[in-house]
Order: C-alpha cells, then structure tokens, then sequence
C-alpha cells in the first residue's frame, strides 16, 4: 500500500465539488426509475423505450469506464473532470429538452455516458491527489456517504418532482449543477497527465467484453439465464442468449487480459495495468464494493417495491419511511472515517458487516402485511450503519492501494465496480 507518508491539509472546499458532482452521477438513473410512466407519456413513446434507454445508459457507462479512467491519466484527472462535466451538462440539458424518445436516447444514454465516464474516475483520483491521511479517509467517507445518500433520496426527489412538477426539472437542475461547478474550477489541483500511445485494442476488447456480459445479465429478466423463455430472440443450441452473451463477454475479457500482458512484456503502455489486480487491498477493496452496491440496489429496489405495492404508500411517503436507512448511511459515513485515525480498516468494514447483516435479518422479520414502524426503522439504521462503515473504508483503501500516477486506473475500476453492483441486483431482482 503505499500512502502519502506527509499528510497535506487542503481545503474542504474541493470535496465539496467533487461530492455535488457524485451525487448527480448517482441521482440521473434512480429518478428515470420512478418518472418513466410519466416520461413515456410526454414523449409519447412506450415504457419498452424507456427501458431501452436505461439499458443503453447502462451499457455505455459498464463498457467504457476503464477508457474512461485511462483517458483521465493521460490527460490528468483535472482535465477530465472538467471535459467530463462539460459532456454530461450538455447531455442532461439535452436531455431535459427532449422532444422525442430519439433525443432523449441520444442525450442522456449516450452524451450523458460518456460524460460520467469520465468524471466518476476523476473523482477518485482528485480525492486521491488532494488530500492524504485523515484528512483523505474523511474525504472518501463523504464521497461514500453523499452516493448511499443519492440512491436513497433519488426516488423520493424523482417522485416528488415528477408528481408535482415534471421530470425535466430533474436534468435542468443537473445542468445548472455543472454550471456552478463550473465556475470553481481553478480551486481543483492541477494533476499531470502521461503521454503515450492509446490502447485502442484494449480498448475494444474490454468494451465488447463488458458490454456484452452487463447486456446479458440486463437482458436475463425477459430472455432466461439458461432455459430460454418465450421472447427470446434466438436460442442456439436451445439455450437462451443471455447464456451466450455472458459467455463470449467473458471470452472477450479474457483476451483482453492475455492482450495488456503482453504488452506489459513488451515494455508497452497497456489500458489498464493488470499488475494492479495483484495488490491484495485493491483487490479485497473492488470485490467488497461490488457486493456493497449489490446490497445498496437491492435494499433500495425491494424496500420501495414493498411500501408502495404491499402497504399502498405513495412515494413521497415511502422516501420519508426510508429516511432512517439514508440518514444513518451519510452519519455513519463520516463517523467510519473519523474511526479510521484508531482502527484498522479491516475491523471497521468487519463491523460494518456485521451491523448490515443484522439490519437485514430484521427487515425479513418485521416485513409483513402492516408496517411495525419501530423495528422496520431500527432495521433501516442498522443497515445504513453498516453500509456506511463500508462506504467510509472502501474508496481509501482502493485508491491508497496504488501509485498515484495510477490513480486514474484505479478510479476506472472503483467506477467499474461501482456500476456492475447495481446492474446486476436490479437485474436480479427483477427475474425473481
């Protein structure tokens, strides 16, 4: 592991920026969620369109976020912060215009991707390149805290806006964020980047790779894992096409690795430096945030399914009801950071464990045909407290686990991890 062994005070302030800006890159695909009858209708298209640009925002942002990490350390973070934030205001303004299902594609599937792409690894690797030490594990714990946060307050502000107002506010109000970001730039540090041929092949290798395997698992849910069902496309060998997709996905991914060897071997500039899923904090870090953020879309895709379709509450209702879950996560968020100056890691992330498995055996208990409003709440704390204890470790650990030349990479497969989690929970879940 190596950190920085000088621990530098910085302002607070960059966090603060760097924190607005995860909280929309959170926020964008949880308030389509809950607007898309409402979307459909005023672009008069069908919610099977809606859906298409959920999985093609899904895919662009799975496929192309190690490029995205890349692009970052070759330009520097803060460059790609800045082109990032310019490519997503531009799309979310798109967005927030749309006339058609066709723009609405464009803008927020693609535009909009390929914008988030570039800034979820910069935010990483600014964090990294700003602060050290406590100050760092605090930095992270807010960046952990304000993402469980966004997942929890998402659907209550979609709700919320769309039922009283209209979905477009939602995107225009993402672009008057990056506007005002915008405007702070110069207080973001100056990060060098490397020159250096791009990794073109690599490239496209893991982008196939990855976006066939996450198009697969987004696809499970109407065409089968194994067994086809009825609406499958085409069924070869009489098994379903997410099989295949999967299946080739990860062929691609294996050529991909066998690809940056060699030219590691060969002294060349790989797109992402395999040696790094060597590090074994890294690794530890990446798997434990891929399952947190499959615990994280899950809770919050099962409990609102629950309070609306079970209980009949509305969504402003149930977002009020789950305000326990995401208090606790952004209290325990900053709370694990601060522990971090007397434990270990290891210790904080094994209670946080423990709290979060506790929260949801009491969820299973006490979910019902009525609502037993005391233990369903202190359920909810219980796993916001342990999901916060995690998200207050896991982005220090990965990112102090590199070089910080190679923080770009990391940030890349800390946003790769990020996005994987929730696709396939949603995915998951939807099947059952």
């Amino acid at each position: 592991m190596t950190n920085n062994p000088q621990e530098k005070t910085a302002s607070w302030a960059v966090i603060t920026m760097l924190a607005a800006a995860q909280f929309i890159m959170v926020l964008d695909t949880t308030v389509m969620n809950v607007s898309i009858t409402q979307v459909a209708a005023d672009l008069n298209t069908t919610v099977v369109g809606l859906q298409t640009a959920i999985t093609m925002y899904t895919l662009v942002m799975a496929a192309f976020m190690l490029l995205g990490g890349k692009l970052g350390d070759r330009w520097g973070a803060k460059r790609a912060y800045m082109v990032g934030l310019l490519v997503y205001g531009a799309g979310s303004l798109t967005t927030a215009l749309s006339p058609t299902l066709a723009v609405l594609l464009v803008g927020w599937s693609f535009v909009e991707g390929f914008g988030a792409i570039l800034v979820i690894p910069a935010i990483a690797a600014l964090t990294a390149a700003t602060y050290s030490g406590r100050q760092r594990a605090l930095a992270y714990g807010i960046l952990g805290g304000v993402s469980g946060a966004s997942a929890a307050l998402g659907p209550l502000i979609g709700g919320w806006v769309t039922a009283n107002y209209t979905w477009r506010i939602v995107f225009a109000g993402e672009t008057v964020v990056v506007l005002t970001l915008m405007l702070f730039l110069r207080l973001i540090p100056t990060t060098p980047g490397r020159q250096g041929k791009l990794d073109t092949t690599g490239a496209v290798l893991s982008a196939a790779g990855l976006g066939m395997a996450v198009f697969g698992i987004l696809r499970s849910s109407q065409w089968g894992w194994i067994a086809p069902s009825a609406s499958a496309p085409f069924t070869p060998l009489g098994l379903s096409p997410v099989f295949w997709l999967i299946t080739v996905g990860l062929v691609l991914l294996g050529f991909f690795m066998r690809h940056e060897q060699a030219l590691i071997a060969a002294e060349k500039e790989p797109l992402l430096d395999v040696r790094l899923l060597q590090i074994p904090p890294l690794r530890a870090g990446l798997t434990t945030l891929l399952c947190q953020q499959f615990i994280i879309m899950s809770t919050f895709f099962v409990l609102p399914l629950y309070l609306q379709t079970v209980l009949g509450y509305d969504s402003l209702e149930t977002g009020i009801i789950l305000l326990p879950l995401s208090t606790s996560l952004f209290i325990f968020a900053l709370g694990g950071a601060r522990l971090s100056a007397r434990y270990a890691p290891r210790r904080i992330v094994l209670a946080g464990l423990l709290a979060m498995l506790s929260g949801e055996v009491l969820l299973i208990g006490f979910t019902g045909p009525n609502l037993r409003s005391a233990g369903f709440a202190v359920a909810l704390v219980l796993v916001g407290a342990g999901l916060g204890l995690l998200a207050s470790q896991l982005g220090n650990v990965i990112m102090s686990s590199v070089p910080a030349q190679r923080g770009s990479e990391a940030g890349g497969l800390q946003g790769t991890a990020q996005n994987l989690g929730p696709r396939w929970a949603r995915r998951s879940l939807a099947r059952s």
